[in-house]
């Protein structure tokens, strides 16, 4: 055996079978409403092909039309030629959804995987970026937009967003119409604007680990011409880990913050909305439970001092090797303190001939403020690992759009960004450092060690131009030909300094003080700096044919290519050379067909697509292990392809039930990447009884990280009045959905411990509504049958002694919310 202790138990065997009977018996219930009634159905709601809160309007007793701005205008989503999900509001609300964390449950083909807020990766299709640790020299490939507005780094995407009205996710690149990098996705999100009438709703919910949440929301007119609205919100609950050393719970959660916005129309001709946000989030925050040991290298050879043969030597005793009986002993602080803000302008013209020009001015901040036990033990090996950052953006984009119904329809506009961060890290190492990563521990290596500091700073600044444009061309009434464009000029500059600091060495003699400085210099320390700078001239392209077939179905076939910025390298990498400090932009090729159907007197829709993409030059973050701590930095990886098909079925069989089922196969594969570096198990001891963490493996023709082969996701709403049992004005329900994700590596080394095998998680909601929607109270359970899985997975540790961590999926909870309205 190669891992003697790891801990990979993962028991939710009942909860698959309960899952897969509720959705068996649901969809059961489903066809035999459709065989009876001869109708079928769908809800245009959950997970559909569809998006955006524009207009939703009841189609008789058929499923809601659902409009979407994925072209920034007001369009049908069964008429729009773009593979796409939305999920409105009432089903955010309902599963407890108000960040990116958890929407992959209702998105199959979007994966979202967070260690922190800062390095969280965004995926669509498996692409994005390889894995959860973020590097500032480089911007997600998954853009989120918000009102109109990029908000560039992916941890914005984890703060809650009050009063969404839907959010949207389009799959493949989106340049030709949105912001920057959108090379494999994007995720729009609307919120809900001011009234012209006077509103007044909140909500209010408790649940086990004292989960508490309440939002509030005033809206309505100051004028005949004037409308404004404010939400403030507040989500808390307390650690799902407890920190035996600290004596208090881990993993806990503090989210708050208000939006407000104004709408001025003084004219029907003219609208002005103006958006001004804060949040602030923090967290006692440990993320690893330790999983098991490995012993044994793939070769059969023993890990040198592995971790029990050095606990024992410091008499240490860890945590049970129990990851679900969440236990840590962390005792250096380990949280993180987040804050971002901003505010934007959107104004829209209309002027003759049914054209419209929209400007939209925006100015974001982010700041980032960490602490980090690096060893996650009660040991003081590396007792403080922090990277913060102060980012500040702003944005201006034009965009002129065309009416609808001539021969010819587009949108065409001018962007600029611009973005500047301040990065700042320290690593400390502590009195444990010389025994566990020497094996010795002695007055000089303490000396050496024991509050050595290394101090880091780093600016990366982009200036980014573009231009974009896209047309339709109504060739017969029932064929179109989109074409669209990009260009994009886009610089970067960027610096990076570190110096070290630790006690004087003034006491020893000469000899013993170049021993030392050699230890310091070998983990990491000296002086180092250096300014590096590109820029790159970015195409974009886009050739869609779409071809009513009837009323009912619509069929297209797209091609588009987006490109990425080159990434700087702002880190101390010695090992890295010069020429490798700018890394290359990146490329992606997107071909495409689907097809977009509506049945059953739009009691159905059924919408699926095939897509086969190929990325050139994948950026992605290497983890590179070093004498005591890991070493990351940007690569390229020459080639990757991402491909697969994907499906929504929304049906209504009837009137009281709604249901849709979800699914996405995606074969994500390194097509060539000879020189990655080797896994974990792949390590060899050398003639001195070391370990060797040098060389390279192929891992050309594996498959990607953080992608699994099959998602699905299915769910409903069961409704129906209860003036039949003496509560009149009343409306009972019942919701269920579950999802399925097959394994996947969560390293990009694909290490065998970092395989993440496959889950499946179901929630409940029971609850009853007046029927004029001035209350809502509601019963929930989310993770209802706790399924106990992993995120993320790996082993090695700090000196590489082989053990095991985690990081950990959330358990069941549950609780009760009450919405009021006025």
């Amino acid at each position: 055996m190669r891992n003697s202790l790891l801990v990979r138990e993962h028991r939710h065997t009942g909860s698959r079978k309960a899952a897969l009977m509720l959705s068996a018996g649901m969809t059961a219930l489903a066809w035999w409403s459709l065989t009876a009634t001869g109708a079928a159905a769908q809800t245009a709601t959950e997970t559909a092909d569809a998006s955006s809160p524009a207009a939703e309007n009841n189609r008789g007793d058929g499923i809601e039309t659902v409009t979407v701005t994925a072209r920034h205008r007001e369009e049908n989503a069964q008429d729009v030629p773009i593979s796409l999900s939305v999920v409105k509001a009432a089903t955010l609300e309902a599963n407890g959804i108000t960040n990116s964390t958890n929407l992959p449950q209702l998105v199959p083909s979007l994966n979202v995987v967070s260690t922190n807020p800062r390095n969280t990766t965004l995926l669509v299709r498996g692409l994005g970026s390889n894995v959860a640790l973020t590097n500032d020299g480089l911007e997600a490939g998954v853009g989120v937009y918000v009102d109109g507005v990029l908000y560039t780094r992916p941890a914005t995407s984890t703060f809650d967003l009050p009063d969404i009205a839907s959010l949207e996710e389009l799959r493949g690149p989106q340049g030709t119409l949105f912001g920057k990098n959108t090379v494999a996705g994007a995720l729009n999100i609307t919120t809900q604007a001011p009234s012209q009438t006077f509103e007044a709703y909140g909500t209010v919910s408790y649940g086990n680990y004292y989960y508490e949440k309440e939002t509030a929301t005033v809206s309505g007119p100051l004028t005949n011409a004037l409308a404004a609205g404010i939400t403030a919100y507040n989500t808390s609950h307390d650690g799902f880990d407890f920190d035996t050393t600290m004596n208090k719970r881990a993993d806990d959660y503090y989210d708050n913050g208000a939006r407000a916005q104004v709408v001025w129309q003084p004219t029907d001709d003219f609208n002005l909305r103006v958006i001004a946000d804060y949040g602030q989030q923090h967290a006692f925050n440990v993320v690893s439970p330790l999983t098991g040991v490995v012993t044994t290298l793939a070769d059969g050879q023993a890990v040198p001092r592995n971790f029990l043969v050095r606990s024992a030597e410091v008499g240490y005793t860890p945590p049970p090797f129990d990851p679900f009986a969440r236990v840590v002993d962390d005792n250096s602080p380990v949280y993180y303190k987040m804050e971002d803000g901003g505010i934007s302008a959107q104004a829209d013209w209309s002027f003759g001939g049914g054209y419209s020009l929209t400007a939209i001015s925006a100015y974001r901040y982010w700041n980032w403020n960490p602490s980090n036990d690096v060893d996650g033990t009660a040991l003081s090996i590396i007792t403080q690992g922090r990277q913060g950052d102060m980012e500040k953006e702003t944005s201006q984009e034009l965009r002129i759009t065309s009416p609808t119904g001539g021969a010819v329809d587009f949108t065409g506009g001018l962007y600029y960004f611009w973005e500047s961060d301040v990065g700042s890290g320290r690593t400390t190492y502590g009195t444990d450092a010389p025994i566990w990563l020497l094996g010795v521990n002695n007055p000089l290596f303490q000396a050496a060690l024991n509050g050595f500091d290394i101090v880091s700073h780093s600016s990366p600044i982009v200036n980014s131009y573009a231009g974009y444009g896209q047309a339709t061309w109504h060739i017969i009434p029932d064929l179109d030909f989109t074409g669209g464009f990009r260009f994009t000029y886009e610089t970067k500059t960027g610096g990076y300094s570190q110096n070290s600091y630790g006690p004087s060495l003034a006491g020893f003699p000469p000899a013993e003080q170049a021993i030392a400085n050699g230890l310091r210099a070998a983990f990491g320390g000296g002086a180092s700096s250096y300014q590096i700078a590109t820029a790159d001239d970015l195409l974009g392209g886009l050739a869609t044919l779409t071809y009513k077939v009837n009323d009912h179905i619509n069929a297209y076939a797209t091609y588009s290519h987006g490109e990425k910025s080159a990434g700087l390298n702002l880190a101390n990498v010695p090992t890295l050379p010069t020429s490798q400090l700018v890394v290359a932009p990146e490329s992606i090729d997107n071909y495409e067909l689907g097809a977009k159907t509506t049945l059953f007197d739009d009691r159905v829709t059924f919408n699926a697509d095939a897509f086969w993409d190929n990325d050139t030059n994948y950026q992605t973050t290497i983890v590179q292990e070093n004498v005591s701590t890991l070493v990351t930095y940007l690569t390229n990886i020459p080639s990757v392809r991402s491909r697969g098909l994907e499906s929504d079925v929304n049906f209504k069989p009837f009137d009281d039930l709604t249901w849709h089922f979800s699914s996405a196969y995606t074969e994500g594969s390194y097509i060539s990447y000879p020189n990655s570096p080797k896994p974990f198990e792949d390590y060899t001891v050398g003639p001195t009884g070391a370990l060797n963490t040098t060389g390279t493996v192929s891992l050309s023709g594996r498959p990607l990280p953080l992608v699994s082969k099959w998602v699905l996701s299915t769910g409903g709403e069961y409704s129906h009045s209860l003036e039949q049992v003496g509560l009149p004005n009343m409306t009972g329900y019942l919701t269920g959905d579950t999802s399925y994700r097959s394994s996947y590596y969560s390293a990009s080394n694909l290490s065998i411990y970092s395989l993440i095998p496959a889950r499946d998680i179901t929630n409940f909601t029971v609850g009853a509504r007046s029927d004029d929607g001035r209350w809502d109270i509601s019963f929930w359970a989310r993770n209802a049958f706790n399924t106990k899985y992993y995120l993320t997975a790996s082993a090695g540790g700090i000196g590489n002694t082989g053990v095991a961590t985690a990081l950990l999926g959330d358990p069941q909870t549950f609780g009760a919310t009450l919405r009021l309205s006025y």
